[in-house]
């Protein structure tokens, strides 16, 4: 039986008030009740006088002791967690533990078998000793390399003849995918060339035929974040995370990795700028938005801050808040949200719409406004290039090509998108 003087720290009382909230059989309960024995016991060794369950004492009681199983050591945590989303539900900040992981052997890479084995090795390593994982292409290499070995191909030359076959379109493989394969091959060719080796390197160069970049109507945006407002979410404050994620993609033009990877320090009010680290191409630059986005992020780490006071990453993640919300985490929500608003079959999207869409349409935008206030747009096109990230203008401009910015479409985007950025109901 649970008793007022079984816990005598600076957090019994929030303890006492976890376990009867708590409604679960009794042997779970138990289990329960011991985990806080030890948090109350913990604080009383260390003369824990915070009242708050801060980093320090989670910390210490996290690592797994010696001897202890996998799963008690995890239901131990899973218990500290439940308490730190109990404390939140309060409005009291809280650390969350961490997600327990045991160690796992990781995959190892089946050898290559056929001939130029060795040559695509060396690739393999010599990418990756850059930097690359290249795991990719190292699928896609493995995949020749069965390839050469079904068909006889013997040799350290790659022939012109091994090239073509592989070239050869099987039924039902799609272009995308082919476009990869040979591209991996061309860049084995290119290496062996380069290292002495004889290679023949296609002179054809796979393309395939990108679909046209799908743009949100103001109609379709006003849906979409209606929806993902008042969509349900296991994790309170993932409620808060999503709607200031997507209308930022929305509001800055940021690509979905760039946005997952924020650091709170390198988030600036005053300049009214994020600093974006390590992008495509290797590539820091600064991200401007403007005051009604600045008012919608101040408010949003705010709140946060009262959930997760010591967190690096401005968005965090449902699983792991002491970790950056991870990039399949919100192409999972998007299409979950997309598929609620009834969007996907009202307007035929046909799985064209994503994440980077968001992207697309803020370019739309922004060169509607200009043409709207009758500004120079080419002069504009390098302000826009270095907020896109872009490597250079021609970049650029192929980019709105692919969206088709002529005069006429340009001005049929209705201005009003701007609108939706300062309708967070959220924060």
């Amino acid at each position: 039986m649970m008793k007022a003087q079984d816990f005598t720290s600076d957090l019994a009382d929030v303890i006492l008030g976890f376990l009867g909230s708590v409604d679960v059989c009794k042997s779970y309960k138990e289990k329960l009740f011991s985990h806080m024995r030890l948090l109350d016991d913990e604080c009383l060794t260390i003369g824990h006088s915070t009242g708050l369950l801060d980093e320090g004492i989670v910390m210490m009681l996290h690592p797994r002791k010696s001897g202890e199983y996998l799963q008690a050591w995890k239901q131990r945590n899973c218990s500290l967690r439940q308490f730190a989303y109990y404390l939140h539900s309060l409005g009291k900040p809280a650390f969350v533990a961490p997600k327990c992981t045991s160690k796992q052997i990781s995959k190892r890479e089946p050898a290559f078998a056929s001939d130029l084995g060795p040559w695509m090795q060396s690739l393999v390593e010599y990418k990756r000793a850059l930097g690359h994982n290249y795991l990719s292409k190292r699928s896609h290499l493995e995949q020749f390399d069965t390839f050469l070995v079904s068909r006889g191909y013997q040799g350290s030359e790659l022939t012109q003849q091994m090239v073509m076959d592989w070239e050869i379109l099987p039924k039902g493989e799609r272009e995308t995918t082919r476009a990869c394969k040979t591209s991996a091959v061309r860049i084995l060719g290119q290496f062996m060339g380069d290292n002495g080796g004889k290679a023949y390197v296609s002179p054809y160069i796979i393309t395939p035929e990108r679909p046209i970049p799908y743009v949100f109507s103001a109609a379709a945006l006003t849906t979409f974040f209606h929806t993902l407002d008042t969509y349900p979410s296991s994790r309170h404050w993932m409620r808060l995370v999503y709607p200031v994620y997507f209308r930022l993609l929305y509001a800055t033009g940021l690509r979905e990795s760039e946005a997952c990877g924020i650091e709170r320090e390198n988030l600036d009010f005053e300049a009214k700028r994020i600093l974006i680290l390590d992008a495509k191409g290797n590539k820091d630059r600064y991200v401007y938005f403007a005051d009604d986005a600045a008012t919608m992020l101040y408010r949003y780490d705010r709140m946060m801050d009262g959930f997760f006071p010591c967190r690096r990453w401005l968005f965090v993640g449902s699983r792991s808040p002491q970790n950056m919300l991870p990039s399949f985490s919100v192409r999972k929500i998007f299409g979950k949200v997309l598929k609620a608003s009834g969007m996907k079959a009202s307007q035929g999207l046909e799985n064209r719409a994503c994440t980077h869409a968001f992207r697309h349409t803020y370019v739309l935008g922004i060169l509607t406004q200009w043409q709207n206030e009758g500004k120079d747009v080419d002069n504009l096109i390098p302000y826009l290039s270095k907020q896109l990230g872009h490597k250079s203008i021609r970049e650029t401009y192929l980019y709105c090509s692919r969206l088709d910015t002529k005069f006429s479409e340009i001005t049929a985007l209705d201005t009003s998108l701007s609108g939706i950025i300062p309708e967070v109901h959220h924060v």
